[in-house]
Parts: C-alpha cells; sequence; structure tokens
C-alpha cells in the first residue's frame, strides 16, 4: 500500500541478464511513469528498477490501479486520505467573529484540531470521529497589519486570514 499523498514508487524486475521484459500502465487516472519519454509503457533486458508515480489520492477511499509486467498484472493499491475539510480558508473583518469548516472522514476514523495563535479558539468540535463541524471563534485584531493563522486537522489545513483596522484606537 501507498500513501494518499503523490507518491514515487518502484518496482524491480529480476531477471536474467538475457531476458527481455515490457510493463505497461492500465489506468493513468491513478499511476503515470516517471520518465515521461516512455508515456506509460517500456521494455528491458536484464534486471532492473522501474519507477512510477502514483497520484494524490483525494478520495476518502483506498483505491487500487493495475500495471501490467511481461503478462503479469501488478495491483498498486493507494491509501485513501484520512480526513477531507471544507472550505480551507475564511478571510475575517477587523471586529473578528465567527468561522466554520466541515469534516469529512471515514466512521471509523479519529481526528483532532489544533490552532495556532492564540486569537483563534476553537468553540466546537476539537476533535471527533467521522463527519463533523468545526466551529471558530476569531477575536478582533486591533492593529493596522493584518494577520494569518492556522488551523490544522490530520493533515489539512484550515487557513485564516484577518484585516487590519483602518481608524486604531490609540
Amino acid at each position: 500500500i501507498v500513501p494518499h499523498t503523490k507518491s514515487v514508487f518502484s518496482y524491480e524486475v529480476t531477471a536474467e541478464s538475457n531476458v527481455w521484459w515490457h510493463w505497461r500502465i492500465i489506468d493513468y487516472s491513478m499511476i503515470g511513469y516517471t520518465n515521461t519519454i516512455n508515456r506509460g509503457s517500456g521494455s528491458g533486458i536484464g534486471s532492473s528498477s522501474i519507477y512510477f508515480t502514483v497520484f494524490a489520492n483525494t478520495s476518502l477511499q483506498p483505491r487500487s490501479g493495475p500495471v501490467v509486467f511481461s503478462g503479469i498484472t501488478t495491483t498498486v493499491t493507494q491509501a485513501g486520505m484520512p480526513t477531507k475539510i471544507s472550505p480551507v480558508s475564511a478571510g475575517l473583518l477587523p471586529e473578528g467573529g465567527s468561522a466554520s469548516f466541515s469534516v469529512e472522514a471515514l466512521p471509523s476514523t479519529p481526528w483532532s484540531v489544533q490552532q495556532s495563535d492564540l486569537w483563534v479558539h476553537v468553540l466546537d468540535g476539537s476533535n471527533g470521529m467521522g463527519n463533523g463541524v468545526v466551529q471558530l471563534n476569531v477575536e478582533p485584531n486591533l492593529s493596522i497589519l493584518p494577520r494569518a493563522a492556522t488551523v490544522s486537522l490530520t493533515g489539512n489545513v484550515f487557513a485564516i486570514t484577518q484585516a487590519g483596522v483602518t481608524n486604531p484606537v490609540v
């Protein structure tokens, strides 16, 4: 099994020095060959390593894709994403206020939230299992400078930007 992120894996071909072999990719939506000159198929003689790119899996479900080596099909299985969030960002006015995002996860997948700055507070949904909603409160920004923070959830990042005040109180 390869991780849900985009990754490169290798397939080791072991053959006698005079044995010819051939390979080809069947499902281009999932797997690509790292050498674009060959465009998804190739051959060789003797032992060798072949490197493939498995594209990121944006689904929660694992997926599989076949690669054929000299008539023998090898299946590459890729893990699904542990969680997904939507939306992935929010922009707030200097007054602050609330922001939220939905969490999509398989029913047995636990998740937890970590915020990066003290001016962002998790009101509800600091952890859970399966689908859920995270409710945030953002404190007012009393500075003229805009600011940014992140809230992380099991490999996902929710970005918060907040404008600075135009007429600061002195």
